[in-house]
């Protein structure tokens, strides 16, 4: 064997293992050493965990308890108006002149006293069981139904109270403009 050979053989074969040897000699204890510092955070590490995930849990439930006090307080609310709803349906439907006259005041004051428009304007007229406002005629304003809500506004305060009770019907029974419904409110009031 020459020596070129010789030279292939040592590179080809003992180098390698001479490499591993040295790797082996020389990491392991790295290793080992890495190993004990790992299994000496683990503990610490699998705490951290568990509080965090406890944490999150609380929060979670928190959360879930504040949603559902907010969605009761909401319902809470929805069951109020809709009883105030159907009371000032029953005055309507009653015929017992203007709901907003019959209607108790927000206030707990005597009726004719609310300020607010009763939502009988919300009444879904394609429901048979809701209750009807009969048609009314209007007789009060020339061109009622050609007039934009900011004039007939204008024009309230030169009417009478029975005018302006039939304009508030009119109103009711057809385009039901909140706007117009709260001027006359707040003119009853003065």
């Amino acid at each position: 064997m020459n020596s070129f050979e010789a030279e292939l053989r040592d590179i080809a074969v003992y180098a390698p293992i001479g490499l591993a040897a040295l790797c082996v000699e020389k990491v392991l204890p790295v290793l080992k050493e890495e190993s004990a510092n790992l299994r000496q955070q683990l503990p610490a590490a699998r705490f951290i965990g568990q509080m965090a995930t406890q944490q999150a849990k609380i929060q979670l439930r928190n959360r879930r308890d504040l949603g559902q006090e907010q969605l009761t307080s909401l319902l809470e609310m929805g069951n109020s108006v809709m009883t105030q709803f159907a009371g000032w349906s029953q005055c309507g439907a009653k015929g017992s002149g203007s709901a907003a006259q019959s209607a108790p005041s927000s206030a707990g004051g005597e009726p004719g006293t609310s300020t607010m428009v009763p939502p009988e304007s919300i009444v879904d007229k394609s429901d048979p069981s809701a209750p009807t406002i009969p048609p009314v005629e209007l007789r009060a304003i020339e061109g009622y139904d050609n007039l934009s809500a900011p004039q007939i506004i204008s024009l309230l305060e030169e009417l009478s109270v029975l005018e302006r009770e039939e304009v508030e019907a009119y109103e009711r029974a057809n385009r039901q403009r909140r706007t117009i419904l709260n001027r006359i409110v707040q003119l009853r009031t003065v």
